[in-house]
């Protein structure tokens, strides 16, 4: 058997191999009958059978060629994942899965997503929200800093058509701050209409007239409660402070005020009220600051605090 290595570079091996060669020996076939499938073979031939070596595959023309050749450095190339559009359906996942897919457009999962803060206390659209909050906490120097950065020097406060200030104003607020120690207020709805911003409150407090008229006698000689007050200072019954107050209102009805004041008549200890305050702002296009400042107010209901205790 005759076999030839040859190695053209340690990259390339090339093996070739004599297929004439591998059978080197004769077959009697004289023995072999036409119903026998056996295959006798001399005995003096055995020997070449057993060292036979292993045959080797079929070769193209009778020559094999083995070539080795080194793995080349590759890179990985980092391949972007496609993002699956919201409310697709993923046809794979769904088969090897064996799950229903998901229509919803809702987002699944429970994503946090992070609510953009702003300050509310510096947005002239919150200025309503602002000045109930500090109104209801008696924060008077606060929201005498809230309105020296909002407003001009020389902005107007109209309250019942009377132009107080924003000296008069803050002592308003001091007052009821006094006369009404529980006053709990909300803003109900703001609107944007032009360069105005008018915003509607819901205000609940109790007239005490044992508070009423311990601070009318401290406030005798304070001539803004004077104004305020007028002839009804010191001194007065509640049904004349709150017949000034309700005889004017344009929302109710004769009938409807007449029963108003039978109710502020007829209590004699504490008197739980609803009011609706209407806050109009009014300030300039070019520097976002308020011109004047429009305050009202108007008594819906008046209810004994024994009733409305009774009721809890």
């Amino acid at each position: 058997m005759n076999s030839s290595i040859s190695s053209s570079s340690c990259s390339d091996l090339d093996l070739t191999y004599d297929t004439d060669s591998l059978l080197d020996f004769d077959f009697d076939f004289s023995e072999l009958s036409e119903d026998d499938s056996t295959l006798s073979v001399p005995e003096e031939n055995l020997w070449q059978l057993s060292e036979l070596p292993t045959p080797a595959p079929p070769a193209v023309e009778g020559t094999i060629k083995v070539v080795f050749k080194p793995a080349k450095a590759s890179v990985t190339k980092l391949q972007k994942k496609k993002v699956a559009r919201k409310g697709s359906v993923n046809i794979k996942a769904m088969i090897t899965g064996n799950k229903t897919p998901n229509m919803s457009r809702r987002a699944q999962g429970s994503a946090l997503v992070a609510f953009p803060t702003f300050d509310k206390c510096d947005s002239l659209v919150f200025m309503p929200h602002s000045i109930s909050r500090m109104m209801n906490s008696g924060d008077v120097s606060g929201l005498a800093a809230l309105l020296a950065t909002h407003t001009t020097k020389g902005c107007s406060v109209f309250m019942k058509g009377n132009n107080v200030f924003l000296e008069g104003f803050l002592q308003l607020n001091e007052l009821i701050t006094e006369l009404h120690p529980d006053t709990v207020s909300c803003v109900h709805n703001t609107r944007v209409v032009g360069n105005t911003i008018q915003a509607t409150m819901f205000t609940k407090f109790t007239d005490s007239e044992a508070i009423f008229n311990c601070v009318a006698r401290t406030k005798a000689k304070d001539p803004f409660f004077n104004k305020l007050m007028g002839d009804h200072a010191c001194g007065c019954t509640r049904k004349a402070r709150l017949s000034k107050k309700i005889e004017p209102m344009t929302s109710k009805t004769e009938e409807e005020k007449a029963q108003m004041i039978a109710v502020a008549d007829g209590a004699s200890g504490d008197l739980i009220i609803f009011s609706n305050v209407y806050l109009k702002l009014t300030f300039d296009d070019a520097t976002r600051k308020v011109t004047r400042i429009d305050y009202d107010f108007e008594l819906t209901s008046l209810t004994p605090a024994q009733a409305e205790s009774n009721k809890c």
